[in-house]
């Protein structure tokens, strides 16, 4: 019916297709990671500045 062809061209695909979710899944994360931690320090400085201003 099939030969090993077609099912090594579909695990091929199948195995980069999981891969490629799993890349951008990644690399979303890391990305609202950095938004966050760099809100985090901008926050920061920004209160630090207000402060010292006011003094």
């Amino acid at each position: 019916m099939s030969n090993p062809l077609d099912i090594f061209v579909f695990n091929l695909f199948s195995t980069l297709a999981t891969y490629l979710m799993f890349g951008l899944f990644t690399v979303g994360a890391s990305l609202i990671i950095f938004k966050v931690a760099y809100f985090n320090i901008v926050l920061s400085a920004y209160k630090s500045f207000l402060s010292s201003t006011n003094n």
